[in-house]
């Protein structure tokens, strides 16, 4: 479609970035001046569009959709005026949209049956008057949040509309902060954590066929994002400016984590290339020992375990009852000697592996994943999987910081990926033992756990626990 206009709307950004979703998998594309595109599973057509020559020069928008929707456009080689259009086959008669004469100078696409844009159009062709008018099907949250916050506000004071799944939406105005709805608390916190800051958001692009992915791009031109592990986050950043977040973001691994507001106890994924996600990669990396298994796997996904009231405050409990007795703290030790150790264990479903079911946990007994993750450990159950009867030390729960043994006990028969447990521990005193001791229900007097250290019988370390206190999941991690 040609595009004769000479006017142009929405915010001036340092890139452009879409998100789309193509034969079944989310895509994006990334236009940043002066270092040319990047893009992961987009369309052949829009493919062979951005590969054309001058193409970096000549890119003037785009938006990507569901189901390998697309529009862009770009300046032609005629006229320094003129700008082509090139879209999806059948976007129009999607969007169910003739523009009635007019042209669009904007559009974000959502998923299917939503999108926002803005169309102009020459009232007077004599005067060459230019009209400009938003348009599109946007969700009734979106629809009756703008029209309470900005009442008679024009096309033209809109800076961006994104529409994700699951309802969600952002809308940003160059006559105050942005508005939303449906979003997830990662990017609510995000949101609001910045613009307490000071930080003005410029834009933000939720992804039309994934709920938990999203872009942000700041006044000073840098960029915040939380994306796919299997985009490579790494070159994405050699695009631009990354911004750093305040001091309030930084995660510390011996923080107790607040429980969570639901009551029940909730999977927050986490942000690749963050403190938690180095934390815990660093633990699963250094820990995969077994020779026999290498190369080490790839964690793909990683979910926070945000407790429910009242596992944490039955650990922070006991957490104080150890230190209490132990004075480590005192002793410029870790409060109650606490320690992450791996678990391995039964997966029967495929929890972690869709994200817009990411708290459906199963409901079955046999799902030690499942169970563990919502009620955390219980020592009682020790020894009862098929063919894991034998117990060192003693019916107890078992963590190591090997994360190639935990591999061992672990298995996910309702998925494609592998998947381990990163359990917090509180260690005490530990009673340090190379003999193993079937018949143990706790430590010896004076001691809090149970160590087993390599040397006659131990290859590789174990801790073992006899108070389902002293133990809480943290981590949950999907490798292959």
């Amino acid at each position: 479609m040609p595009l004769d206009y000479q006017s142009e709307t929405g915010p001036k950004l340092a890139c452009r970035f879409a998100m789309g979703e193509y034969q079944g998998k989310p895509s994006f594309l990334l236009h940043a001046a002066g270092k040319g595109f990047y893009w992961k599973n987009i369309p052949p057509e829009l493919e062979a569009l951005v590969a054309m020559p001058n193409m970096e020069h000549s890119c003037k928008n785009f938006s990507l959709g569901p189901n390998g929707l697309f529009w862009y456009t770009y300046r032609s080689v005629k006229d320094v005026y003129e700008q082509k259009g090139s879209t999806s086959p059948n976007l129009w008669s999607t969007l169910n949209e003739d523009w009635k004469g007019g042209c669009p100078i904007r559009l974000s696409l959502g998923p299917q049956g939503f999108w926002w844009g803005e169309k102009e159009w020459i009232e007077n062709p004599t005067t060459k008057n230019h009209l400009v008018q938003a348009f599109g099907v946007q969700p009734q949250t979106l629809v009756n949040e703008s029209k309470q916050k900005y009442p008679g506000i024009r096309s033209f004071e809109i800076d961006f509309v994104t529409i994700g799944v699951k309802g969600a939406w952002v809308m940003g105005t160059t006559t105050g902060d942005p508005c939303w709805g449906g979003i997830t608390e990662q990017l609510e916190r995000t949101l609001k954590r910045e613009m307490a800051a000071g930080h003005r958001v410029k834009n933000v692009v939720l992804c039309p066929a994934r709920h938990d992915i999203y872009w942000i791009e700041y006044s000073d031109g840098t960029v915040d994002y939380f994306l796919p592990v299997d985009w490579d986050i790494h070159k994405i950043a050699t695009y631009v400016k990354t911004h750093v977040n305040t001091v309030e973001e930084i995660w510390k691994p011996w923080d107790i984590p607040k429980p969570s507001v639901t009551g029940t106890t909730q999977l927050r994924q986490v942000k690749q290339n963050g403190d938690a996600w180095k934390f815990v990669e660093k633990l699963f990396t250094d820990g995969w020992r077994h020779p026999h298994k290498k190369p080490n796997p790839k964690i793909w996904f990683m979910f926070e375990v945000v407790w429910s009231v009242q596992l944490h405050t039955s650990f922070v409990s006991y957490l104080d009852r150890i230190e209490n007795k132990g004075k480590f703290t005192v002793r410029q030790q870790i409060k109650g000697n606490q320690a992450y150790g791996w678990h391995g264990t039964r997966r029967r479903c495929a929890i972690g592996d869709d994200l817009n079911k990411l708290n459906q946990f199963c409901t079955d007994p046999a799902c030690a994943t499942c169970v563990i993750l919502t009620r955390s450990f219980d020592a009682n159950f020790a020894g009862k999987a098929p063919g894991r009867a034998f117990l060192r030390f003693g019916r107890a729960i078992y963590t190591s910081t090997v994360s190639s043994k935990a591999d061992d006990y672990q298995s996910s028969t309702g998925s494609t990926y592998k998947s381990l447990i990163l359990a917090r521990t509180v260690k005490g005193t530990p009673d340090t033992r190379k003999v193993g001791d079937k018949k143990l229900v706790a430590p010896n007097p004076g001691f809090d756990c149970v160590e087993g250290q390599v040397g006659q019988e131990l290859n590789y370390d174990e801790c073992c626990f006899y108070h389902n206190d002293a133990v809480r999941p943290a981590f949950l991690i999907l490798y292959k």
